[in-house]
């Protein structure tokens, strides 16, 4: 029985050689010199299978006792070819006393199965020189501090507030002219006003819908037709078209600064005569009657209309009459002139 559990355990630690064997373990720096006070980094890195549990060592804030531990980074794994896995952490130390400083082997800690084992890095020497001082030239004077360009990112805090306050100042004058004014804060800009002559061909065209005389409607139908016809005046040729009788219109039109042709004078004083009868004095006009009043409504609005073209219209005629040359011919010689 003895010699079964001396074989056995003659056999695990053979097999823990050979694993330890398997894991490398060691430690670097980024340099060996350095200047009383600067920066360097000490890594450590596991380089092993995967497999045994492995306890990173607890660096303390001090290595030895004059290279201290400024910063550490979290322990970093890198896989590698096969079934081998690197362990890595960073350590950022300085010293601030001259000469060399060893630094000791570091142990990490193995857990198989049933047994413990642990592996150590190489040991490190950091050497901390002293800045060079020229003795014979005295005391020197401390530099005074420059000054440095300022940048976008330092003043960016300052014109953004700057522009924020000018904007809060506008808004409140501007609300304050507006509350004086008794109008409301935010308002929509006006529509641009619709011609006289499409105002008054869409009422036209919505009398013809509803066929008005066609359903007996023959007075509403008139008084539509010359509603619409006056409020056209009104803006066409700025006639109080709405507040005068027909009398008064055609005299309006006639003697007025406004001309009219002779065909389109006669045929809106025949509509609104015609439209009086049949309002005031109970006339039943006849179908052709009501057919022409309305085609003679289209034609006044269409004889005297004025279009008004969009900015875009007005500049493309603009671009084709600057664009146009006339040329002349002269037959006397023979020879074309080009007249711009």
């Amino acid at each position: 029985m003895k010699h079964i559990t001396f074989v056995l355990a003659l056999l695990l630690i053979v097999a823990s050689g050979v694993q330890a064997q398997e894991i490398k373990a060691r430690a670097t720096l980024d340099r060996d010199t350095i200047l009383l006070g600067d920066q360097i980094h000490l890594n450590l890195e596991l380089e092993q299978n995967i497999g045994p549990k492995i306890q990173f060592p607890q660096i303390p804030d001090s290595i030895g006792k004059s290279v201290e531990v400024l910063q550490r980074t979290p322990i970093d794994t890198i896989k590698m070819e096969g079934r081998r896995i690197m362990l890595r952490q960073d350590f950022l130390i300085t010293a601030f006393d001259s000469g060399p400083h060893p630094i000791p082997p570091v142990w990490f800690k193995l857990k198989y199965a049933q047994l413990t084992d642990s592996v150590h890095t190489n040991s490190l020497s950091l050497f901390v020189q002293v800045p060079k001082v020229d003795l014979k030239k005295g005391p020197a004077d401390i530099k005074k501090p420059f000054d440095a360009p300022v940048t976008l990112k330092e003043i960016a805090p300052w014109l953004f507030g700057g522009i924020l306050i000018l904007a809060i100042i506008f808004l409140l004058i501007y609300a304050i002219r507006r509350r004086k004014k008794k109008l409301p804060l935010f308002q929509k800009p006006p529509k641009p006003k619709e011609p006289p002559y499409r105002v008054a061909l869409r009422k036209l065209d919505e009398i013809k819908e509803q066929k008005l005389w066609q359903h007996d409607h023959v007075k509403e139908y008139y008084s539509r037709i010359t509603d619409t016809l006056r409020e056209y005046l009104e803006g066409r040729f700025e006639v109080t078209a709405m507040e005068k009788t027909t009398d008064e219109i055609m005299v309006a039109l006639k003697y007025d600064t406004v001309k009219l042709d002779e065909k389109s004078y006669k045929q809106l004083k025949e509509i609104l005569e015609l439209a009086d009868l049949v309002k005031f004095a109970k006339f039943i006009p006849v179908e052709d009657d009501n057919q022409m009043t309305l085609a003679n409504a289209y034609f006044f609005v269409n004889q005297t209309k004025i279009e008004e073209k969009s900015p875009e219209e007005e500049e493309e005629e603009n671009d084709e009459d600057n664009g146009d040359e006339e040329i002349t011919i002269d037959l006397s010689d023979k020879k074309g002139r080009r007249k711009s």
